[in-house]
Formats: structure tokens, sequence, C-alpha cells
């Protein structure tokens, strides 16, 4: 009987747990389309706001800290953009979007090789025929 309960306790911290992730996730997502459209107005403080509240409420979003590394990119703080790029990459390995922003932070900070790499690993794993398009762009660049 212990080991039944055990298991049916067990079972149900996986459901819960499962259960606040997609909460979470589905929290956030509001807050990653309004930093996304703020970026797209050039609102960087606002988006900025927005991507960070989207990582506080989850933080395995690596949607918001690419979103975020995007607007720091764009105002040259490439520390933070290389830090939330990494973060990004570390929690999806193919997410291409973060592959490319990081290599454009390599590229203005002339680290051109790491910019070559990162450039690469967008064009494979991208499914975006737009991306794909801006990545071969780069890398033509890169390699006249």
């Amino acid at each position: 009987m212990p080991k039944l309960r055990a298991m049916l306790v067990r079972s149900l911290l996986i459901i819960f747990a499962v259960a606040m992730f997609a909460g979470c996730q589905q929290m956030a997502q509001p807050f990653i389309e309004s930093g996304n459209a703020k970026t797209t107005e050039k609102n960087y403080e606002q988006a900025v706001a927005d991507f960070s509240r989207a990582i506080k409420i989850d933080p395995g979003s690596a949607q918001a800290y690419t979103g975020r590394g995007r607007v720091y990119n764009i105002q040259k703080q490439y520390d933070l953009a290389l830090t939330d790029l990494n973060k990004s990459i570390e929690l999806d390995p193919n997410l291409a979007t973060a592959y490319y922003y990081r290599g454009l932070c390599h590229k203005a900070l002339g680290q051109t090789d790491k910019a070559i790499a990162d450039f690469q690993a967008a064009a494979n794993f991208s499914e975006d025929d737009s991306l794909a398009v801006l990545i071969a762009n780069e890398l033509t660049g890169l390699r006249q």
C-alpha cells in the first residue's frame, strides 16, 4: 500500500508540474508578443520591459530571451545581448533566430569566425524562408 501511495503522489506531482509549466508559457506569451510589437515600433525600453516580464513569468522561455537579446543588440548593448542569446540557445539549442541574432552580435564585435558559425547554425535550424534569405546575405557578406 505505501508503494502505491508513493506512486500516486509522484504521478500527481508530475501532472502538477506539467500543468504549471504550460500555464507559465501561456501567461508569458502575451508579453512576448507585446515585446515583439514594441520592437517593431522601435519602443525598445518598453520591449525590454515586456520581455523581462515574460522571463520573470517563464524563466524557461527561449523566445523571451531571444527577443530581449535582439533588442539589446539593436541598442548596441552587446554584452547583455550575448548573455540573453546564450541563455536562449542553452534553453533551445535548435532556435534559429537566437543563432541569427547572436551572429549579428559577433559580427558587430568583429568576431567573424563566431558570426559565421552562428549564421551557419541558424541556417541549419531555420524553417523560415525569409530568415534563410537574411542568413544567406550575412554569410555572403562575411565571406567576401
